[in-house]
């Protein structure tokens, strides 16, 4: 997130900024799967590659098939956002 002094001397309320080296990793998720891997393969290419899993707080820190395609029904999963 980006915040910034606005001329009245206060904080913005921050602005998403784009992290290259996450975007790419989110290039590649929707690359390979629609080159046909699935979910599974996905991650467990992540994995062997030791590509950062993101950081929510709670979980392994590491790629799960959840974590690439998610719950339709929750909006969960990068290929679902």
């Amino acid at each position: 997130m980006k915040r910034e002094i606005l001329p009245d001397g206060t904080l913005s309320t921050g602005d998403r900024e784009i992290e290259p080296d996450e975007a790419a990793v989110i290039t590649r998720i929707f690359r390979d799967y629609a080159d046909g891997l699935s979910a599974r393969s996905i991650a467990a290419a992540l994995n062997a590659e030791a590509v950062p899993a993101p950081q929510s707080g709670k979980g392994t820190g590491v790629w799960n098939p959840s974590t690439v395609s998610g719950n339709i029904k929750r909006g969960t999963g990068i290929l679902n956002n």
